[in-house]
């Protein structure tokens, strides 16, 4: 499974980054290999090892503003050497009064793709940006997500170009039986890129 992970990640970074963000990428999938190898036999001993610089010191975590507070133990996105962001499960909450959710599985979708547009933009990049997307759906709220996308009037198509424009990636929808926020419904995670100057 990583070997097929590390090969689509190199042929985007291939078409998408200059030659030494591919080198550092390829240099992480190396790591990552060297870990899966290596936790069956020590490897706690393995990981304690490896340097900061190995681990990806360089890696940037972004804290959005307009979000509520810091994260505990995580933050919304980070900007990888090589200019890579990877998003953090991005929910519908209103980030400005606390963990309040709408309860249309359509008006969460609504707010976490503000979210993401958000974070993006504190990234240092857009919407253009997105290379892949995978949008994890409450098994509960799953039918409601096949109505939305199946139907042309159900206003899915309306959100998503308020927010996306007419841009789109890679995606995959996933159903999950609930999320951490027993409210949500909807959870994004997307890798971008900042473009080439």
């Amino acid at each position: 499974m990583l070997s097929i992970i590390g090969t689509v990640v190199r042929e985007v970074a291939s078409h998408l980054l200059d030659k030494p963000a591919q080198d550092a990428i390829k240099q992480k999938l190396t790591i990552a290999r060297r870990v899966v190898e290596n936790l069956g036999r020590d490897g706690r001993d393995y990981l304690k090892s490896l340097t900061r610089e190995q681990l990806g010191a360089s890696t940037q975590p972004i804290y959005p503003v307009q979000f509520f507070g810091r994260g505990r133990g995580y933050f919304d996105a980070a900007r990888m050497s090589g200019d890579i962001i990877i998003t953090g499960g991005l929910v519908g909450w209103d980030s400005e009064q606390g963990k309040n959710f709408p309860p249309a599985l359509l008006d969460q979708i609504d707010v976490a793709l503000g979210h993401l547009v958000r974070v993006l933009k504190e990234s240092g990049t857009d919407v253009a940006g997105i290379v892949s997307m995978t949008m994890y759906i409450t098994d509960s709220a799953m039918g409601e997500y096949r109505e939305l996308y199946g139907n042309r009037d159900s206003g899915f198509g309306a959100v998503w170009k308020k927010h996306l424009g007419r841009h789109f990636s890679a995606m995959a929808c996933i159903s999950v039986s609930q999320l951490v926020e027993p409210n949500a419904k909807v959870e994004l995670q997307v890798v971008a890129v900042v473009p080439k100057k």
